[in-house]
């Protein structure tokens, strides 16, 4: 048996105590703790054991750790239907809770590069489980954390030490942060654009369950974010469009691919 723990549905315990005392096979999913205290998804099976007289001998028990398959089925379920927001800020910030709330981070982030040059980044989301550990609101140079490796590589691991692999990065030294889990965020293209990762105290128990997790959301993140960035581009060819118009001596008259007027300046008009 494992340890129960704060998260754990006391109404399974039951049923799965009533069961047993009723002789009844039974199989559930429960979410368990480590002595650690990390918390895990487990399907169990317990079966009463009967001799040839029908007198309980015993309980014939199989568990598996479901853990990823939960944990999947929850992103899945939160990233397919966009939070209620005032603000893109507020959307990105609702998606590093759910992630750093998920895996049970102390810091969740989504990140985006600044230039082509993608020497620096700042902060489009994040979540931290306490204020200290909150990010810097101006942009972070890349050359000394480790948003700096994933403007070229799909993926950053940092099991623990994180702080000796940054020493330079006085956000990781001051607060101490011993592991690290980062993806690349891509546009259409397949070029880097931003970053989505959590950070952590202790050294990361499950990896592969962390990257599993996180590639959910990377890919959603990468859509979002092109599509954002995109957005951007043609408001300001749009507001540089304007600016022309207004500041140009000839009538301009501006039509879509079905002859649909789109624009026109006064000077259009005049003629």
């Amino acid at each position: 048996w494992f340890l129960q723990g704060p998260a754990t549905d006391k109404s399974v315990v039951n049923e799965i105590r009533e069961a047993m005392v009723n002789r009844e096979i039974i199989k559930t999913e429960i979410l368990n703790y480590h002595k650690s205290g990390r918390p895990f998804w487990t399907y169990i099976s317990i079966q009463p054991m009967l001799d040839h007289q029908g007198n309980l001998t015993g309980y014939f028990s199989t568990s598996s750790d479901i853990t990823e398959r939960k944990l999947s089925a929850e992103a899945l379920a939160f990233l397919s239907v966009r939070p209620s927001r005032n603000s893109e800020a507020e959307y990105f910030n609702e998606v590093a809770a759910k992630l750093g709330q998920l895996l049970h981070a102390n810091v969740a982030l989504v990140m985006s590069y600044v230039g082509e040059d993608r020497q620096e980044v700042f902060a489009l989301g994040q979540w931290a489980d306490r204020p200290e550990f909150n990010i810097p609101s101006d942009a972070i140079p890349t050359a000394t954390c480790p948003c700096g490796p994933l403007a070229t590589a799909p993926k950053l691991i940092i099991a623990d030490d994180l702080v000796n692999v940054f020493p330079e990065d006085d956000y990781i030294q001051q607060n101490g942060f011993r592991s690290f889990a980062g993806l690349q965020l891509t546009d259409e293209a397949r070029e880097p654009i931003g970053v989505v990762g959590l950070l952590q105290t202790e050294p990361m128990r499950n990896p592969e369950l962390v990257e599993a997790i996180l590639k959910l959301f990377a890919i959603s993140m990468s859509g979002e974010l092109d599509r954002q960035q995109k957005a951007g581009e043609l408001r300001q060819a749009v507001s540089m469009l304007g600016a022309t118009l207004e500041s140009t001596a000839d009538g301009i008259l501006v039509v879509d691919t079905d002859q649909n007027i789109v624009r026109y300046n006064q000077q259009f008009v005049d003629l």
